[in-house]
Order: structure tokens, then C-alpha cells, then sequence
């Protein structure tokens, strides 16, 4: 029975991915930064979000290069997070919105959780005429996974 059970997980193994250039990479060598980890809720909200977002812009026959720029993932920053609840009257943690390890993987999944797209600023050569409608934060429903709200 174990060895069924045991063989039912190879769906969910991929392929390797197809290598497009092979160079030496450091893998699990000290020194790592920026580490980055997201639990499965959390990069659901923002991979929908972002699917939502980057899906609604119309391609362009000949787009200058602040709209080209203005169309790539990479120019953006994503944030997700859940909105403390403040019960009992009492104040706020000192800390609240600084960024730290986060929750134990085994915490529950809000309610609701929140996402913010916004252009990073340095990405693109704005100009004199800066666009300010880009972006906007999204309210995502974990139980129905549905975006209940927007603001710009």
C-alpha cells in the first residue's frame, strides 16, 4: 500500500525545466540575500493579482520605451500581505509593516489578503510627465479566492 501511495506523488513531480544555457551556478553556497519565501496563499494572491493586472494590458504594434517598459513584470513590485486586527482596543506592535521572517508556515490563511502592484520607480525613464494611475492595491478572499476589492 505504501508503494501505490508512494507512486500516486509522481504527478505532481516536474520535468526539469529546459535548460536555454548552461553556466555555472552557485547553488546552496553561503552568501545567499534577498531570500525571498511565500507561503502557498500568499503567492496564490499574488500570482492571480498579478495574472489580473499584467493580463489587461493590450499589446502594442510599436511601443515606445517607457511603454514597453511600463508592460514588463520586472518593473514592478509586488507586496501581499493580511491586515492586523486590532480587537481589543489596545495599540498597534511597534513593528507592524516592517519586514521580518514572517509567520510560521503553519499559521492559518487570513481571511482576506491583501496585494499591492506598483512601479518601481528606478524601472523606467519616467521623464518630466510621470504617469500616477499605475498600480493600485487589490483585496483578495482566500475562501472563495475572488478579488472583493480595489483601490488605485
Amino acid at each position: 500500500m505504501t508503494l501505490a501511495l508512494g507512486c500516486s506523488w509522481l504527478q505532481f513531480a516536474q520535468p526539469p525545466p529546459k535548460v536555454e544555457r548552461l553556466i555555472p551556478i552557485p547553488f546552496g553556497e553561503p552568501g545567499r540575500m534577498d531570500l525571498i519565501s511565500m507561503r502557498g496563499a500568499w503567492l496564490r494572491a499574488a500570482e492571480m493579482v498579478s495574472a489580473a493586472y499584467f493580463g489587461n494590458l493590450e499589446p502594442l504594434s510599436d511601443p515606445s520605451p517607457l511603454e514597453a517598459c511600463l508592460r514588463r513584470r520586472e518593473s514592478y513590485d509586488v507586496e501581499v500581505w493580511a491586515q492586523q486586527d486590532v480587537a481589543d482596543g489596545g495599540q498597534r506592535d511597534e513593528d507592524a509593516g516592517q519586514s521580518d521572517a514572517g509567520k510560521a508556515f503553519d499559521a492559518p490563511v487570513p481571511r482576506v489578503l491583501f496585494v499591492s502592484i506598483f512601479l518601481h520607480w528606478d524601472a523606467c525613464d519616467l521623464g518630466e510627465s510621470p504617469p500616477t494611475d499605475i498600480g493600485g492595491e487589490y483585496a483578495v478572499d482566500t475562501s472563495t479566492w475572488q478579488v472583493v476589492g480595489w483601490r488605485p
